[in-house]
C-alpha cells in the first residue's frame, strides 16, 4: 500500500528559526532602519478558506495576531509569527521591522501590504538603509528578480539608499537539518485510499 508522508506547516519550530537567524545576523551588523520580512502573497479568498466559522478571519483587527485554534491553518497568522519570532531572536525592535506579502497576480484582493508598497513609501519616509528577509527557503524569481533587482529599483527611486537582500536558505546545512528533524518529529503517515 502506498503511503503519502505529510508534513505540518513549519513556521514556528526552533531548528528553522535558528537556521533562518543565522542566515540573517550577518545582515544586522550594524542594524538597518528597517528590516522587511517579505512573504509569498496569497488572495485573501484563499486566506479566508481556512477559516470556516467565518467569524474570525478578516473579521477581527488582530485576527492573526497570534496563532491559537481559530486560526491555526491560517496562513497570515502563521507569517506574522514567523516574523515576529525571528525578529525576537535576532534582537530587531518592533519599531524597525515590517511584515509585507510580494508576487501579487490579477485584481482580486490580496494579502497586504503589497511589499514593492512598503518600500516605495518607506523610501519615501527618509528610510535609507534597510534589509528584506524573503520567507522563500530556495532563491527564485521571487528574490532574485522581484526583490533583488525590481525592489531595489523601487527602493533608490523612492529615495532609499542601501537595500540588502538576505539569501534564501537554499542548501545551507542548518536548514537541512532542521528539515530532517520536522519530518521526523512532526510529520504523519497517510495510507492511499
Amino acid at each position: 500500500t502506498p503511503y503519502a508522508q505529510v508534513t505540518p506547516p513549519f513556521y514556528d519550530p526552533p531548528a528553522y528559526l535558528d537556521a533562518r537567524a543565522a542566515m540573517v545576523r550577518p545582515f544586522l551588523d550594524p542594524l538597518p532602519e528597517r528590516v522587511f520580512f517579505s512573504f509569498h502573497g496569497l488572495p485573501e479568498r484563499q486566506v479566508r478558506k481556512s477559516d470556516p466559522s467565518g467569524k474570525h478571519c478578516f473579521v477581527q483587527a488582530d485576527c492573526c495576531a497570534a496563532v491559537g485554534p481559530a486560526n491555526r491553518h491560517c496562513y497570515r497568522a502563521q507569517c506574522l509569527a514567523t516574523a515576529r519570532l525571528l525578529a525576537e531572536r535576532l534582537g530587531v525592535p518592533e519599531e524597525r521591522r515590517s511584515v509585507c506579502f510580494q508576487s501579487r497576480l490579477g485584481r482580486a484582493p490580496w494579502l497586504a501590504p503589497a511589499t514593492e508598497e512598503v518600500l516605495a513609501s518607506e523610501a519615501r519616509r527618509g528610510v535609507r538603509r534597510a534589509v528584506i528577509v524573503p520567507s522563500f527557503v530556495t532563491d527564485c524569481l521571487e528574490t532574485l528578480e522581484e526583490l533583488a533587482i525590481r525592489g531595489a529599483e523601487i527602493w533608490r527611486e523612492n529615495g532609499g539608499e542601501t537595500l540588502q537582500v538576505v539569501p534564501a536558505l537554499n542548501a545551507d546545512d542548518r536548514f537541512a537539518a532542521a528539515v530532517a528533524q520536522i519530518a521526523v518529529q512532526g510529520s504523519t503517515w497517510l495510507a492511499a485510499a
